[in-house]
């Protein structure tokens, strides 16, 4: 786009456009700014026919951010289309496309059917297209639901025998604990602890990093698509996935705690 002056007189005609929030600030374009338009898969001169913008967007996180919007009555004016415009003049202006809003769910199906049964348009429901995407999808959420599970038992076992491991290396500390007179119950609780705390770190780091990626892969869909996501909506189900690995962390623990519940003071001592 380029911003030039023009001596076309399209009449009352107004060549007006509204651009949304990511094009302003890209391009540049402000309230009284003008600009040239060109169309097409290749560069191409610019239509010598000039837009006026009269208003700009506030962001609403869609791909509107990123449009640029000008009337059809100036679009029909410009280049080609005036040239068709004038042999079609008998004719109002072609639309490709446009939303409707039904009052119900059978409004909506008696008209999708009346167009479908014509010739020259078609009808499309939004709602059923995206619903059909997702059953094309949808077991893409259960494989990864699968894996994460997976993910989840493997950490569990790594933690189970890494700390049944080091009660080898730690009889002599909880043997004098048993000596100045700690029980066994609080041998038992301290390891049963620490399983539990290494599971609530692992769970907390694994939360916040998958929110951390999350919002950086939903700043570049922004930037790219005008699609805004954010990486920080918290979903109830975290809270019941972090107190499931607390309950992991009690069930692995119960091995190597019980091992050390059943240590004797005699042999830590000396060993």
């Amino acid at each position: 786009m380029e911003a030039e002056g023009h001596d076309h007189d399209h009449g009352p005609l107004k060549f007006e456009a509204v651009v949304g929030a990511s094009a302003a600030r890209s391009t540049g374009l402000g309230v009284g700014s003008t600009f040239k338009a060109t169309h097409g898969l290749q560069e191409g001169k610019a239509h010598e026919e000039q837009w006026t913008v009269t208003g700009v967007l506030k962001p609403s996180g869609s791909p509107a951010d990123r449009a640029i919007f000008i009337n059809l009555e100036s679009f029909a004016a410009t280049g080609d289309h005036a040239k068709a415009a004038v042999e079609e003049k008998d004719r109002r202006g072609r639309i490709s496309s446009v939303i409707v809003i039904t009052k119900g769910s059978r409004a909506a199906d008696d008209l999708r059917y009346d167009f479908q049964n014509r010739p020259d348009a078609m009808a499309v429901t939004p709602a059923r297209e995206i619903h059909t995407f997702f059953e094309m999808i949808g077991n893409i959420d259960k494989i990864l639901l699968a894996v994460s599970g997976l993910v989840i038992l493997v950490a569990g076992v790594s933690i189970l025998v890494s700390i049944y491991n080091s009660m080898s290396e730690r009889k002599r500390p909880i043997a004098i604990l048993r000596a100045l007179g700690a029980r066994r119950g609080t041998i038992l609780s301290i390891i049963l602890m620490e399983a539990t705390t290494l599971c609530l770190l692992g769970g907390v780091a694994g939360v916040v990093a998958g929110h951390a990626l999350a919002e950086g892969a939903g700043r570049i869909l922004g930037a790219q698509a005008g699609v805004s996501v954010t990486g920080w909506a918290f979903h109830p189900l975290e809270a019941a996935v972090i107190g499931g690995l607390m309950v992991l962390g009690v069930l692995v623990g119960l091995l190597p705690a019980f091992k050390a519940y059943r240590s004797d003071i005699a042999r830590g001592l000396s060993s």
